[in-house]
């Protein structure tokens, strides 16, 4: 009976256990990751779009090419909006201040999304790390040098076109 009980305790002690710390944004670390697309699941969002898309950087340069994503996670006054493409005309980023901020697969930054109603959200902006495709190749945009992303049009909507 007492070695059961001993076998039981040396269990629950060797068992390894999630705590606070070790959950992305968990209680008393703020500065933690927060997963890419929002509180839950993890990984790709699901009814991911692909948009024909303009990027442009700091240093003036641009590229336009087609983005495959989902919904844009932005920390605002109200929480965590998950905004649709769709509904998004532009992403602004303001220019990074001392260290960036690692995010899993991407960074935070302070920016806003104007949607296509004209509003426009601020807060801090969830950028993953992207992949453009264009004429030349694939391309990965340093989020730390992103100014803005504007959409053209869904890419599908483009193939239609005569």
């Amino acid at each position: 009976m007492i070695r059961t009980g001993w076998l039981a305790a040396l269990l629950v002690a060797l068992t390894p256990w999630t705590c606070p710390g070790q959950v992305p944004g968990g209680v008393g670390f703020p500065n933690a990751p927060m997963p890419p697309y929002g509180p839950a699941p993890y990984g790709p969002a699901q009814g991911e779009e692909e948009w024909t898309v303009k990027v442009e950087t700091f240093g003036n340069q641009a590229v336009t090419g087609k983005l495959r994503l989902g919904s844009i996670a932005i920390t605002c006054d109200l929480g965590l909006y998950m905004i649709k493409p769709g509904k998004i005309k532009s992403i602004e980023l303001a220019p990074p201040k001392g260290q960036p901020i690692q995010d899993g697969n991407g960074m935070r930054r302070e920016g806003a999304v104007i949607t296509m109603a004209g509003e426009k959200v601020t807060g801090t902006v969830h950028v993953p790390d992207w992949t453009i495709e264009t004429d030349l190749g694939m391309l990965t945009p340093d989020p730390q040098n992103l100014k803005t992303l504007t959409f053209l049009a869904r890419a599908k909507d483009e193939e239609k076109k005569p």
